[in-house]
């Protein structure tokens, strides 16, 4: 989220989990605009991974629920020409909605955000 608690850049991460090259690779985000963003690379053979880039203004519905959800669906292209589709998710194994916390900060207020990581 920005210094400003306007906006998120999403970094979107497809990895080719099956066993043939796919070409075309996209997301698509109906939270964004325009609503594909563009994979490096688009083309992925078995195993590997292309990632691409998006920033997302935050709503003031948003803001006041105190959260985004949201959720995109990776695609791209067989060799025979099919299409395999997948919901983005909080892991790999699943397709649940990825749920950012946001919040309202006062009128006339700067508000600063923080990421803490604990390091043992």
């Amino acid at each position: 989220m920005s210094a400003d608690g306007n906006t998120i850049t999403y970094t979107f991460t497809v990895t080719n989990t099956g066993e043939t090259d796919l070409t075309g690779v996209t997301v698509t985000d109906a939270k964004l605009s325009p609503t594909t963003v563009t994979i490096t690379p688009s083309t992925l053979a078995a195993g590997a991974t292309g990632t691409g880039t998006a920033t997302y203004t935050i709503t003031t519905a948003e803001k006041t629920a105190g959260k985004v959800t949201n959720t995109a669906t990776a695609t791209g292209t067989t060799p025979n020409g099919g299409t395999v589709t997948d919901d983005s998710g909080t892991d790999v194994d699943n397709d649940d909605p990825t749920i950012i916390p946001v919040y309202k900060c006062p009128t006339g207020v700067k508000c600063l955000t923080a990421k803490v990581t604990r390091v043992k």
